[in-house]
């Protein structure tokens, strides 16, 4: 479970994680993995208007396929300039895990070229993580992407529609794996999805099923699931397949939480 708690903005150090001084029209991530639990601060600065949020950040947990935490404008306060720019900071515990650190701005008003008086900071346009127990920060690490965190073992991203794709990938001694799936699914039916096939015997050995996602963010028919399991050493194929609709960057309705790893991507754990 992840708890949250509103806070006054506290002095920060150094950010152990830092996405800002983004400009217009960014859709952008990081990877944040923690290996011990513990609190942290976020520190987020966007644009609000209208009791809504125009550029603004959100945190995916990939373990479990929720999205943990959302810079809301009821969240948020002034932060300078003009009344539009809005400061979120709030302190999570995070369990150990997978997290994705994301930050989305629209077409006006961003870093450095500003349609109305900046915020305080400017420089801050964007998303920080702060460590709170300096003891602990060492377990607290960040990547780029997916694909650079120790123990990936593959992925397809769903990003094209009518996509059929495969990647080969062996494990070496037994292993648990972590799954993480996202695709189009509605009716009791997945449209775009993955499976895992032996090499050897071409026995499909995982699929994803609709009855075992959740909801994606977005439109209801964006489906996501988070799945742990054992697999021997041995050869395998990961699969994936979109339909000729709704998919990365063609969105027919609104795209999941994590638009930019629509696909399958699948990470060796440590027991």
């Amino acid at each position: 479970k992840v708890t949250t708690h509103p806070q006054k903005l506290i002095e920060p150090t150094t950010p152990i994680l830092k996405l800002t001084r983004l400009g217009n029209r960014v859709l952008d991530f990081r990877v944040l993995v923690v290996h011990d639990g513990q609190e942290v601060l976020v520190k987020a600065v966007g644009e609000g208007r209208s009791n809504r949020m125009r550029d603004y950040g959100w945190i995916v947990d990939i373990t479990s396929g929720e999205t943990v935490w959302t810079m809301k404008y009821r969240n948020t306060r002034h932060a300078g300039g003009a009344q539009k720019n809005r400061i979120a900071s709030e302190k999570l515990f995070l369990l150990p895990g997978i997290y994705l650190v994301y930050f989305k701005t629209d077409g006006v008003h961003s870093y450095p070229n500003w349609n109305s008086t900046p915020p305080d900071n400017p420089e801050e346009w964007g998303i920080s993580i702060y460590a709170q127990n300096h003891q602990q920060k060492n377990s607290l690490l960040v990547y780029q992407r997916l694909t650079d965190i120790p123990g990936y073992v593959a992925q397809i991203l769903g990003d094209r529609n009518s996509l059929r794709r495969e990647v080969s990938f062996s494990l070496k001694e037994d292993a648990e794996i972590l799954i993480y799936a996202q695709g189009e699914g509605f009716n009791d039916e997945m449209y775009d999805y993955g499976w895992i096939e032996d090499q050897t015997t071409r026995n499909v050995i995982w699929l994803m099923e609709y009855k075992k996602t959740n909801h994606g963010g977005g439109s209801r028919k964006n489906r996501i699931m988070s799945e742990k399991i054992n697999l021997p050493a041995g050869n395998y194929i990961l699969h994936y397949e979109t339909d000729n609709s709704h998919a990365m960057n063609r969105w027919n309705s609104p795209p999941p939480d994590d638009p930019l790893n629509y696909g399958v991507t699948i990470i060796k754990t440590k027991k």
